[in-house]
């Protein structure tokens, strides 16, 4: 028996947690429920008054259904605050069986970025990857836990200003 709806739920999470905290958890319920920021977004407008609603529409904003992970959620997050723009989540090149899956990027330049836990597939596989990748224009920046998070947003500063020219 439901007791409440995503869009609630989602509200009530950006009140009483962190934007840190909450967004993860966010982007799961997005992904799992499909609720929306706009969603959200007209509670947190009914319910203007109730504590935690002014802090609520920094979490609310950032909800992304495409990110697959925490991990991933926290890597969107830094280059947000690092000043780039919110990139776009789950890009996804080609079709069929060699489709590839990028966990996020900017389409304009073609740049994208992709946390990896660990390089599953052999050798020959991450190699016809990045062939593909490379064949459809892209430029993929492979992110793994010891990166730090300003090395990545420096990263990506860099490969967005030069693909840009």
């Amino acid at each position: 028996m439901p007791v409440t709806t995503p869009a609630r739920t989602a509200l009530e999470l950006a009140r009483h947690l962190t934007r840190d905290e909450a967004v993860p958890i966010l982007d799961q319920l997005a992904a799992v429920t499909g609720v929306d920021y706009r969603q959200a977004a007209a509670l947190a407008t009914r319910y203007r008054g109730a504590r935690g609603v002014g802090r609520a529409w920094t979490a609310l904003a950032l909800m992304d259904g495409g990110t697959r992970s925490p991990k991933e959620t926290a890597l969107r997050l830094s280059l947000i605050d690092g000043g780039l723009p919110a990139p776009r989540t789950s890009i996804v090149l080609g079709s069929g069986p060699t489709a590839v899956d990028l966990g996020m990027g900017w389409d304009d330049a073609r740049v994208a970025v992709s946390h990896y836990e660990s390089f599953e597939g052999s050798v020959v596989q991450r190699i016809r990857r990045q062939e593909l990748i490379q064949q459809l224009g892209w430029f993929e920046i492979e992110v793994v836990d010891a990166h730090s998070p300003m090395s990545v947003v420096r990263r990506a500063r860099n490969a967005l200003l030069r693909r840009r020219r």
